[in-house]
């Protein structure tokens, strides 16, 4: 009589269908604000400043391969110079599970004055980069006299400004853009809430421009609104 075939106990049991392997990167997101001095850095200027905190902070970032390796940093949508923000998104890659309150303590301990971290939290990318699942942004606009410029140009039917793209000017209709509008109770102060994202895109100036030209709001009053991103939405996450 035959011996059976000693199994070998250091190797996994199969069904006959090979193991899958998981190779999706770890990443920590989290949720940040800008005020004050920091509303005046450009986007590669927040970069750095990131990147700079986080190599201070001892977070093991994934880098990029090549000759310039760069940590993999995602923003959900790059802030204009002069906007403040309150809940803005930035995929941060690590090399492993890491846990997310640690580098959200570890990180607030570090960043400059005008940029704080709020939430944080593991996600597992399926794919999609989160750039391009931006579908919305809500933008606080604060100035005297926009809430009555504000009322004016939402019943319009059509909304045309100028827009640079690609080193020329071109007109752009942005009513079917701008999906509401209303009050916040602050005084003088209009909360907008507009497409945003890759493919639609409405920047504050945008607004401000279109409030100049078709309902009186005074240029120089535009000029120095005060603009805060109150949120960044993405597509089958946010309400």
């Amino acid at each position: 009589m035959e011996k059976p075939e000693r199994m070998n106990p250091d190797v996994p049991a199969t069904t006959g269908a090979k193991a899958e392997r998981d190779d999706r990167p770890y990443v920590v997101r989290i949720r940040f604000a800008r005020s004050g001095p920091a509303e005046y850095l450009g986007h590669l200027d927040m970069m750095r400043l990131f990147e700079r905190s986080l190599r201070r902070a001892d977070i093991p970032l994934a880098y990029s391969q090549g000759y310039n390796p760069r940590p993999h940093l995602v923003f959900a949508l790059p802030l204009g110079v002069g906007v403040a923000a309150e809940s803005e998104i930035l995929d941060i890659e690590t090399r492993g599970p890491f846990d997310p309150a640690l580098l959200g303590s570890k990180l607030a301990g570090v960043l400059p004055e005008g940029v704080s971290v709020g939430d944080a939290q593991a996600v597992r990318p399926t794919g999609k980069s989160i750039m391009g699942r931006v579908v919305e942004a809500v933008y606080r606009l604060s100035a005297p006299g926009i809430a009555e410029a504000a009322a004016r140009l939402e019943p319009m039917m059509e909304i045309p400004v100028e827009k640079r793209s690609k080193g020329a000017m071109r007109t752009l209709d942005i009513r079917p853009l701008l999906l509401g509008v209303e009050g916040t109770g602050q005084g003088d102060a209009v909360r907008f809430r507009v497409k945003a994202g890759s493919a639609d895109n409405v920047r504050p100036d945008l607004l401000l421009q279109a409030m100049v030209k078709y309902t009186g709001l005074d240029s120089a009053a535009a000029a120095d609104a005060e603009i805060v991103r109150e949120q960044v939405i993405l597509a089958d996450v946010d309400g």
